[in-house]
């Protein structure tokens, strides 16, 4: 089940499928999401298609609809890499991707869009240096900005305010850092993007490490 909520996750553009305790029904399923709002999952044997409602909440209104081949081609994906099975035998590659799966499963639950975004830039971070090399500064910009066909400002920028973001709090410049995030639409909107990045990075590194 785990799997199969994180390739669903995986092929969402807005929305979070996420689990929690929910009475068994005959015909379908529906529970909250997002803390408001629902999703109905009908009862089928064979192809869904599902269609995830904005919550209350959200800044526009938006559906994000899922394919059964997306899904089951991500989940094989998935299957492959083992990833909530870490082994001391494993190579660093492998190992990393089932690191970067983690820390976007983990944004996936989060709420606090600073939350969701750094453990989103920690996906960007591991794949970019899956490979065991580690890249710094202005070379993990440009090298990332490669891998993920963004401008490397861009992903400089979003370095910079990860590096602000994971360190204490110690001046009210911070804070206003930290709250501006937390409420700036157009911050939240570029989330989006980065979120749409880190799922193609990561199932194109999966493609890559698990060829055949």
């Amino acid at each position: 089940m785990d799997d199969m909520l994180l390739a669903i996750n995986l092929n969402l553009k807005r929305g979070i499928l996420l689990r929690i305790p929910m009475p068994r029904q005959k015909d379908s399923a529906s529970y909250n999401i997002m803390r408001r709002g629902s999703i109905t999952l009908q009862d089928r044997i064979q192809g869904f298609r599902t269609t995830i409602p904005s919550p209350p909440m959200a800044p526009e209104p938006y559906n994000d609809v899922v394919e059964e081949q997306d899904v089951a081609t991500s989940l094989e994906l998935i299957k492959k890499t083992n990833i909530h099975m870490l082994a001391f035998d494993e190579n660093i590659k492998k190992t990393n991707i089932k690191l970067a799966l983690i820390e976007y499963e983990t944004a996936m639950s989060s709420f606090m869009s600073y939350i969701r975004f750094k453990h989103l830039f920690n996906v960007f971070e591991i794949m970019a240096n899956y490979d065991g090399n580690e890249r710094y500064s202005s070379d993990f910009d440009m090298y990332l900005g490669q891998i993920i066909d963004i401008d490397p400002s861009k992903t400089k920028s979003w370095r910079e305010l990860y590096n602000r973001l994971k360190h204490v709090v110690k001046s009210i410049n911070d804070i206003h850092t930290l709250v501006s995030y937390a409420t700036d639409l157009a911050r939240n909107r570029e989330l989006l993007q980065i979120r749409e990045k880190a799922e193609m990075l990561i199932k194109k590194r999966i493609v890559q490490t698990y060829k055949g």
